[in-house]
Order: structure tokens, then C-alpha cells, then sequence
């Protein structure tokens, strides 16, 4: 209320003055242009009464000289010198010499003009003005007219004139200043009533108009308004406060930790899921905070990794899904599905972003269980085939060789029936034992991955008619069994793919290392995957593949190369369960 006073106060003395000021200035530019042009028109006017009596003069005083009639002459002199404000009149000859005059010359006479027709105007001191005039006769120059005039009446209107312009300035001036008061007055009138209303709708959060509908000025209507928008902004405020509420219990809801940030990364909204589970504390404490300021929460790498996911969504404008790693209040390892997507205001520009966080800890948990189930399964299976199956098939095939022994040798067609049927046999085995190995392809006693790609390459070779090429750098930490195995079967199925769908002819597989990654590679010339619908067989394997990554948390991208064919990139991360 003090500024505002002090405003108010400021405005009409800077207003008074500006006003004083500008009309100072205008007064007296215009008491210095009148003046000025009073005396410029007296001047003239003066000039042109002096110039038409040299005329005059030269006309009539053209015959006394031509004659020499020098009496003539004094008596015209002397009348013009006596009949006004002319101090001084004489005739003189083309020589300078002095014909006839009347009254006291001022100064030496300026030399005779030779140009007939043309008179000349001088100032001289003592406030005296002269005029030479020649005098011509049958266009020759015959003498000279020099005549001398008082100005000292001219000096004197002057004076008055700019006596009255002063009496106008200042009359103006103080018509000014009154203006001045009453104009301050009328515009600060005004700015006093708005602080009164002002200061009450501080002290009492309304305006009583009562006292300001009755202004002169527009005050009134003004409070009536302001008023109007105090009851429509409460109305809004209230309508705002449902709205979060129903934000609040909606987020609440929702089984899940949700939460919202405008586009500078401060948290908006979140539900308690969030709050509790994330950040270990109540929603309230970190509303209007950002990440720095929400503290390190129970997984400061999750928090870091979520807030760099999120720039790159506020820059791409591209939602995403994506899956991180964090512990819990109870310290426990919890794996999201994290779904990032944009909101956007009326206007359809980005406004903030929203998060979703699945725990797929339980999810990740089963499949793992169903994975070993079924792995388990698969060795002993292998290990059925391999040890009782293909025995059997051996002592079969050894039975049937000892009866084609026996067989006499007359008995050509028997023999053949029967080292067909050995020949049989011995097949069987064989596929029993391949698919032995397929069932358990990875044996870390025998080599581990690097032994399984090898042969994987090799038979890809050998039953595909192709070229197929394995390739290892760096050197590889141990890998765990599940990883291998998920590893392998990623391999195994993009070779399926290129082989069965692209048409190749030739793949690579390459296994190397970064620094905290391990990377499987798969590229074929083929002719690239094309748009799968839902449930082909190429679809099913890529999901298969994408699956199998996520089971080992890595992640897998398919590409299409721009010479032709695809590549596959598995990327598993160097944990525990890979130790160099």
C-alpha cells in the first residue's frame, strides 16, 4: 500500500511538472516567433515607406539638377527633411560632390550607384536607416538621392510588442499551472481510488462498491468488475481443487506407480504407489520438486536412468517403452515395464509427460522358473535319447550286422535287405543324437557358446548349402548356463530366419565384448524381413527372440541392412552372471 502511495504521489508531481514544463516551452518559442516576426514586419514596412520616398525624391529632383537650379533643390531637400522622420536628405552629383542637402548626415556617403533604377538599404548606428536612390535621366545617371530615416519609433512599437508578449507568457504560464493542478487532480484521482480498492481487497479479499459506483470517473465500474472477477476466479479455484482432487484419487486407483512432470522434469502428480514404492516418502514432499531436488529415493540409478529416458522423449516427442532395473524400500530388485508418453495442453503443444511403471518382477520370475522347467526337460530328454535310445539303436544296428553274417553267401538279396535296414539304423542313431544336442545344445564342460555358434555355423552350412561363418573377439567373461542357452536359441532362430524367409546366402555370427556388455550379432545378405502379420512364422520368432532377451535382461534389434539382408543385435549386460 506504501508503494502504491508513493506511486501515486510520484505520477502527479511528474505530471504537474511536465505540464508546467511543456508550456514554458511553448510560450516561449511563442513569445521569441512573435517578437521576431513583429519586428521583421515593422522593419519592411519601414524599408518599403523609405525606398518609395527616395523614389519620389530622385523623380522630382531630376529637373532642378539636370538645370543646376541648386535653390530649387535645397527647398525640396529641405521640405522632405521637415515633413517626418527623416533626419537627413541630400541630392549630390555623379563626382560624390554635394549638390544640395538638408539636416545632419550620420556617416560618410556611400559611393553612387551606377545601375539605374536600383536603391539600396543601409543600417546605420544610432538608429538610423538610409536609402540611395539614383537619379536618372533619359537612362543616364545624372546624381543621387541619400536619404536618412529615425528609427527610433520602429524601436519603440517593438518594445511594446514584446512587452505584450511577455504579459501573454506569463498570463499563459499561470493558465498552465492551473491547468496543470486540475488535469494532476483528475488523472491521480483515479490512481488514489484504486489504492483504496487495492488495500481493501487486501484487508477484506473484496471491494465494497458502494463507495465507488458513485464515482465521476470509471473507478466504479471497475471495482463492480474486479469484483466479478474475484467471484469467477474463487468459482475456478474451487472447480481446480475438485479436479486435482479427482486427478489425485484417479492416480491413487491405479494399482501401479504413476506419476506426471512438465517438460522441465518437475514432478506435477503421482500416486501413492510411486511416492512410496520409488521415491520412499509421501506425495506431498516432492510435488513441485524436480529430480535433484526429490532426493536419491531407494534407486538413485533408476531415478537417473528414468529422467535420462524422459529427456529423450521431451526431445523426440516419440512415446517409449522400455524396461528398468530398481530396488524397493525393502531392498529388494524390482523389474518395470516403464511407459513414457507426452500430454499435451488446448493448443495441442506439449505440455508434460506421464509414467507408468509395471513390476514385472513376479512376471520375469515365472517365465525363469518355466524356462529351467523346460531346459530341464530338455536335458533329459537329450540325455533319454543319447543314452537308452541310441544304444539301443547301436545294438540293433550291431544285431542286424551279425545276421548279415550269418546269411549264407548265395543269399545275395538278403544281405542287401540287410545292410539297408543297418544302413536305416545307423541313421536313426544319428538324428537321435543330433537331436540330443539340439535339445541341449550348450555344455559348458565342452566349450559353452563359443563350441555351440561354432557348430551351429557348421551344421548351417553343411544341411543349408550355404555359407556360414562364426567369429569371436575380446576376451569373453564366463557366461551362466541360462544366459548361454538364451544366447544360443536367439542365434539359432535368426539363422532359421534368414535361411527359411530371407532367401540368404551367405550369414555371419560374430560374439564379442564392450565394456559392460556382451554382443551377439547376426547378419545375412538376404532380402530383409519384411512386414510380418501377427502370428507368421517369421513374427513368432521375432518375439520368440525378443522374449528370449528380455528373459536375461538384454534387449534385441532388428535392422535392415542398407546392401540387402538384416541384422540382429542381441546386447546382454555383464552382471553376476558374467564375470570375466
Amino acid at each position: 500500500m506504501r508503494l502504491v502511495e508513493q506511486t501515486r504521489k510520484s505520477i502527479q508531481f511528474r505530471l504537474l511538472m511536465l505540464l508546467v514544463a511543456m508550456s514554458a516551452v511553448i510560450l516561449a518559442l511563442a513569445t521569441t516567433l512573435f517578437g521576431w516576426y513583429g519586428w521583421t514586419l515593422q522593419r519592411r514596412q519601414f524599408e518599403q515607406q523609405l525606398v518609395a520616398m527616395a523614389n519620389l525624391v530622385a523623380l522630382n529632383s531630376a529637373a532642378p539638377l539636370a538645370f543646376d537650379d541648386r535653390e530649387t533643390a535645397r527647398e525640396d531637400m529641405t521640405l522632405v527633411q521637415q515633413g517626418g522622420t527623416i533626419l537627413y536628405a541630400a541630392i549630390r552629383q555623379p563626382d560624390g560632390s554635394l549638390f544640395a542637402e538638408a539636416g545632419a548626415v550620420s556617416e560618410n556617403v556611400p559611393p553612387l550607384h551606377h545601375n539605374p533604377g536600383q536603391t539600396s538599404v543601409d543600417y546605420l548606428a544610432g538608429s538610423r536607416m538610409r536609402a540611395t536612390t539614383p537619379i536618372v535621366l533619359n537612362d543616364r545617371v545624372i546624381g543621387q538621392v541619400h536619404l536618412e530615416e529615425d528609427l527610433s519609433g520602429m524601436n519603440r512599437q517593438v518594445i511594446t510588442v514584446i512587452g505584450s508578449a511577455v504579459v501573454v507568457f506569463l498570463a499563459t504560464l499561470l493558465v498552465a499551472v492551473f491547468l496543470a493542478t486540475r488535469i494532476g487532480r483528475t488523472i491521480t484521482g483515479p490512481i488514489t481510488r484504486l489504492a483504496a480498492m487495492v488495500r481493501m481487497i487486501a484487508d477484506r479479499g473484496r471491494v465494497d462498491t458502494g463507495d465507488f459506483i458513485a464515482s465521476p470517473d470509471e473507478v466504479g465500474d471497475l471495482a463492480r468488475g474486479i469484483n466479478t472477477m474475484l467471484d469467477s476466479l474463487e468459482r475456478s479455484r474451487r472447480d481446480l481443487e475438485q479436479s486435482l482432487s479427482q486427478q489425485r484419487t484417479l492416480f491413487d486407483t491405479i494399482p501401479m506407480p504413476v506419476y506426471a512432470k512438465d517438460l522441465a522434469g518437475t514432478y506435477i502428480a503421482m500416486n501413492h504407489r510411486y511416492a512410496l514404492d520409488v521415491l520412499g516418502d509421501k506425495p506431498d514432499l516432492f510435488i513441485g520438486r524436480n529430480r535433484a531436488q526429490a532426493g536419491r529415493g531407494h534407486d538413485p540409478g533408476m531415478l537417473d536412468h528414468l529422467a535420462a529416458r524422459e529427456a529423450e522423449l521431451v526431445s523426440s516427442g516419440t512415446n517409449t517403452s522400455f524396461e528398468v532395473t530398481g530396488h524397493d524400500a525393502n531392498g529388494e530388485l524390482r523389474v518395470y515395464r516403464a511407459q513414457l508418453g507426452l500430454f499435451r495442453d488446448k493448443a495441442g503443444a506439449s505440455a508434460g509427460l506421464i509414467g507408468v511403471l509395471l513390476d514385472i518382477t513376479e512376471i520375469r520370475r515365472i517365465g525363469k522358473e518355466l524356462v529351467d522347467v523346460s531346459m530341464r526337460e530338455q536335458q533329459r530328454l537329450a540325455r533319454d535319447l543319447h543314452d537308452n535310445l541310441g544304444q539301443l539303436l547301436t545294438a540293433t544296428a550291431m544285431r542286424i550286422k551279425a545276421l548279415e553274417y550269418a546269411v549264407p553267401e548265395t543269399d545275395e538279396a538278403m544281405k542287401t535287405e540287410l545292410r539297408d535296414v543297418t544302413a536305416l539304423v545307423n541313421r536313426s542313431a544319428r538324428e537321435a543324437r543330433a537331436l540330443s544336442h539340439g535339445l541341449n545344445p550348450v555344455d559348458i564342460e565342452r566349450g559353452g557358446l563359443l563350441r555351440a555358434l561354432e557348430e551351429l555355423a557348421a551344421s548351417t552350412e553343411v544341411y543349408a548349402r550355404m555359407t556360414c561363418r562364426f567369429t569371436s573377439t575380446g576376451t569373453l567373461p564366463d557366461i551362466d548356463k541360462d544366459a548361454s542357452n538364451q544366447l544360443y536359441r536367439i542365434a539359432q532362430e535368426a539363422v532359421n530366419n534368414a535361411v527359411r524367409h530371407a532367401s540368404a546366402t551367405r550369414i555371419d555370427l560374430h560374439l564379442g565384448r564392450t565394456a559392460d556388455e556382451i554382443v551377439l550379432s547376426i547378419r545375412d545378405n538376404g532380402r530383409g524381413m519384411p512386414p510380418q502379420r501377427d502370428g507368421t512364422a517369421a513374427g513368432m520368432g521375432l518375439r520368440i527372440m525378443n522374449q528370449r532377451a528380455l528373459m536375461i535382461q538384454g534387449t534385441l534389434h532388428c535392422t535392415p541392412r542398407t546392401s540387402g539382408g538384416t541384422d540382429v543385435v542381441c546386447r546382454y549386460p555383464i552382471n553376476d552372471g558374467a564375470r570375466a
